[in-house]
């Protein structure tokens, strides 16, 4: 008798050593509830036999001290027999559904997770024995450790760490949005129990969403990772991209600089794979130690970068230059740290742009304005402001074609003193042709019947230039060339 009750007492204490296990899913917890119900109904049926209940007979006749002990376990094993088999038969509605979930992506859990929420809230409010707060927390727990699990198998640490960037960061950013998804249908289905129900929702919020909180984290640190691998090392999605081409007397030490801090990075990188304990387990302290390390390295390499930035725009002296340098430099614009240099060199960017802007209104300003020979007053004025509009023209197509560009204060002034001076220019034009028409004859079209050429007065066989002297006034290049063509064109 004696060796039986020690042995009930470890069968009791061992099953309720198991329970508490906390790495477990929902699937593992139907299996220790149907291994507890075996467990106990076997050794229940033990303790019905004839044997055993003789031997309780005579004990009690011998008024024993070891039967009462003994009893209370046996009805002990009793009552948790009945619990186990109640208890599993509750959770057996969930066997299904997780089982299903087992074969799905992160991404199309979402829909699922309704359903889940609504068969755990049927058990507690129907089931005598598994409503308890500890238990139901727990059992949500589960769920949880259930999602990271299910999210871990479709994340693929060889993949991220061997440059996989887009794919991995998708992979990534499923993960988060099924456990955002898990903790929004939770808080939900809490909002509407206590709207409609008077049995209170009182469970262990933060001990249910720890592990879930800390994994989503974990992620993001991940998707940073991917992030840099895109930035410091043109990694894509499984491929480099080209490496820049910088051109200049600085182009091949500017490109030996780019290659040194990708070598950098890839070093760190590798130490970062390196990491102890598994990357994705969430209790893994060390992996802070060692992601902290990451950081450090990245921060030296963006001060790296930050300086490769203002050397290569040390000899940059035109806009289109300025813009091809911003262009190669444009994917590290999003770390913020390097943006700062980055809108900065926009900024010195648009101020060449409005040294341009300066330059031309000072050719504007200018009284007389330089023409070629062949070009008469008006039109050659008119091809003269042309060209100066032309001149911004080309560089504000530059501009507006470079979508990289970064919205500024300093960039919208220099748009709008360009529009101003376009307007100026297209005014100047328009000016100038009306001073043009108001020299015209209205009978002007009259004159095209009148010839060119006449036979000269002057000298006998020869031809003169027929233009009228006094009211029109061809240009002088055109005029020479007709008047020395004229003295040697004989009469015919």
């Amino acid at each position: 008798m004696i060796h039986w009750t020690r042995q009930i007492k470890e069968v009791l204490s061992s099953q309720e050593t198991v329970e508490t296990g906390e790495n477990s899913g929902p699937l593992e917890e139907i299996e220790f509830w149907r291994n507890r119900c075996m467990d106990l109904s076997g050794i229940s049926k033990q303790l019905v036999k004839p044997g055993v209940k003789h031997i309780e007979s005579i004990l009690r006749l011998a008024k024993s001290s070891y039967l009462t002990p003994f009893i209370k376990l046996a009805q002990q094993i009793q009552d948790g027999s009945r619990q186990a088999q109640s208890n599993l038969t509750f959770l057996s509605i969930l066997k299904e559904p997780y089982q299903e979930l087992a074969f799905m992506r992160p991404k199309d859990i979402s829909n699922k997770l309704p359903n889940l929420i609504s068969l755990i809230r049927i058990i507690w409010v129907n089931s005598p024995h598994y409503n308890t707060r500890e238990r139901l927390t727990s059992l949500f727990r589960k769920m949880s450790n259930e999602i990271i699990r299910l999210c871990c198998h479709a994340i693929s640490l060889d993949r991220i760490f061997e440059g996989y960037v887009s794919s991995s960061k998708e992979d990534l950013q499923g993960c988060i949005s099924c456990c955002h998804a898990w903790k929004d249908h939770y808080l939900r289905a809490v909002q509407m129990h206590t709207q409609f129900s008077s049995r209170g929702w009182v469970l262990d919020q933060t001990s249910i969403f720890a592990q879930v909180d800390a994994f989503v984290q974990r992620c993001k640190d991940l998707i940073e990772v991917c992030d840099c691998q895109y930035h410091f090392a043109r990694w894509e999605d499984g491929n480099q991209g080209p490496l820049p081409c910088f051109f200049g007397a600085q182009g091949p030490q500017i490109t030996r600089n780019l290659l040194e801090i990708e070598d950098i990075f890839h070093k760190n990188l590798h130490v970062l794979r390196a990491v102890r304990g598994g990357i994705l387990d969430v209790k893994n302290t060390s992996w802070h130690e060692d992601y902290n390390k990451f950081r450090a390295g990245i921060k030296d390499l963006e001060v790296m970068t930050q300086n490769l930035i203002t050397s290569a725009f040390e000899l940059v002296r035109d806009v289109e230059h300025g813009v091809l340098l911003l262009d190669t430099f444009h994917r590290l614009a999003a770390r913020e740290a390097i943006k700062r240099t980055y809108d900065k060199k926009a900024v010195d960017l648009y101020m060449l742009f409005n040294s341009e802007l300066a330059l031309v209104n000072r050719e504007l300003s200018k009284k007389w304005p330089y023409l070629v020979p062949y070009m008469a007053q008006y039109s050659g004025q008119a091809y003269w402001m042309r060209i100066l509009r032309r001149r911004i023209d080309r560089v504000m197509n530059c501009l507006s074609g470079a979508h990289f560009l970064p919205h500024i204060g300093t960039g919208e002034e220099s748009v709008h003193t360009y529009q101003q001076m376009v307007q100026a220019i297209d005014e100047l034009v328009r000016k100038t042709f009306q001073d043009w028409t108001a020299t015209l004859d209205r009978d002007c079209i009259r004159r095209l019947d009148t010839p060119l050429l006449r036979i000269s007065q002057e000298k006998a066989g020869m031809l003169d230039v027929n233009f009228d002297k006094y009211r029109t006034q061809p240009g002088p290049f055109f005029l020479s060339l007709v008047q020395s063509s004229s003295s040697t064109l004989p009469r015919t």
